[in-house]
């Protein structure tokens, strides 16, 4: 019937508009890969996912960190770390995937820390005068 093919063209129009970016043109976006990801080669997380592995995307967090994770294991590191920095420096992301990414890059070699006295009140861990966490200065008294 016609009113079901103009219903289903409609469906397509919006899945293309507002779904295909994180679920894929056929249901193999973000949600698949991390379902598949250890089975996966991480050249083709990296392929199905780079492009929405960046800052301006609105899927940056999730692509981004099963996008580094990819690279690491594909043996670039550098790359790994500058994109969990990144994903750590990003304010608009969950604090759990933030926390997760500084770790990571800075197992890394990568400083993911944008002001580290704000990290630290974040954290609840208070700091002496001279800035070093109060357990540091406790420490050095001893």
């Amino acid at each position: 019937r016609a009113t079901d093919q103009a219903a289903a063209g409609r469906g397509a129009a919006l899945y293309a508009e507002n779904c295909a970016s994180c679920h894929g043109e056929k249901g193999e976006g973000i949600r698949d890969v991390g379902a598949r990801y250890d089975a996966m080669k991480p050249a083709d997380v990296i392929a199905k996912l780079g492009d929405l592995a960046k800052p301006d995307n609105p899927y940056f967090g999730a692509a981004g960190e099963l996008v580094a994770m990819a690279h690491l294991e594909a043996g670039n590191r550098a790359e790994a770390g500058r994109l969990f920095g990144a994903i750590a420096k990003d304010e608009e992301l969950p604090e759990t995937l933030r926390s997760r990414a500084r770790q990571m890059a800075g197992l890394l070699g990568v400083d993911a820390i944008v002001d580290v006295k704000k990290l630290l009140e974040d954290e609840g861990v208070a700091s002496g005068a001279n800035g070093q966490a109060d357990g540091a200065n406790a420490a050095a008294a001893q």
